[in-house]
């Protein structure tokens, strides 16, 4: 029987937010009683949350103005078998080269989806988690988007670090994001069938998910 991992995280008041980004805003609202239509009312919650906080899936119209918005995100995309790459001896700061896929040639290109693990989620509430993770360098997503790669999914907050190069070149190839993972340690193995639903918030740039792994 298939077991499904949570491969998101927990989206409360107080998560960390990218720097410069407004906090997440959770707010129960209660009401209590009959409303007038007769319907009995009771928890009708709001949240005020960034597209780009927490776990989600970035679209090209994130950083170019002709890119597709989150809502044409193929669905395929969204479902799909994918490769991990398990990168977890990567130091602070380190960035990934074509050199780190040597020997997952074959792997990588069976699947046009690829999750990176690194386990720099485990520092999901330290100070450095957004500025000194490991990020996806030029020659790395040249690399990957040659082997038909068009979705990379990894575990600490961003493809890459400022001026964003890694970023225009990925999302200008039309390709997806999903940042912010948690929980790739409890996938064994190479492959697994990969759930990341984005909202389907018209001409917007993202979309938190709700990402879990599929394993057969």
């Amino acid at each position: 029987m298939a077991s499904l991992i949570d491969l998101t995280h927990p989206i409360k008041n107080g998560i960390p937010v990218y720097p410069g980004d407004r906090g997440v805003i959770l707010t129960p609202d209660s009401l209590h009683g009959v409303a007038p239509d007769g319907c009995r009312m009771a928890h009708v919650g709001r949240a005020n949350i960034g597209l780009h906080n927490g776990t989600h899936m970035d679209a090209p119209f994130h950083f170019l103005p002709d890119g597709f918005t989150i809502e044409k995100t193929p669905m395929e995309r969204c479902v799909a078998k994918t490769t991990l790459l398990n990168l977890a001896w990567l130091t602070p700061s380190a960035e990934i080269r074509p050199e780190h896929f040597t020997g997952h040639e074959l792997a990588i290109s069976e699947n046009a989806s690829l999750v990176i693990r690194t386990d720099w989620s485990k520092r999901w509430l330290q100070p450095d988690y957004f500025t000194s993770h490991p990020y996806i360098g030029l020659d790395a997503a040249h690399w990957l988007l040659n082997k038909g790669v068009k979705m990379v999914g990894l575990d600490f907050p961003s493809i890459d670090h400022p001026p964003f190069d890694t970023h225009m070149l990925w999302l200008g190839a039309g390709a997806s994001i999903l940042e912010n993972l948690t929980n790739l340690d409890r996938i064994s193995g190479t492959s697994f069938t990969l759930i990341a639903l984005p909202l389907p918030f018209v001409g917007m740039d993202g979309s938190p998910v709700r990402a879990v792994a599929l394993l057969d």
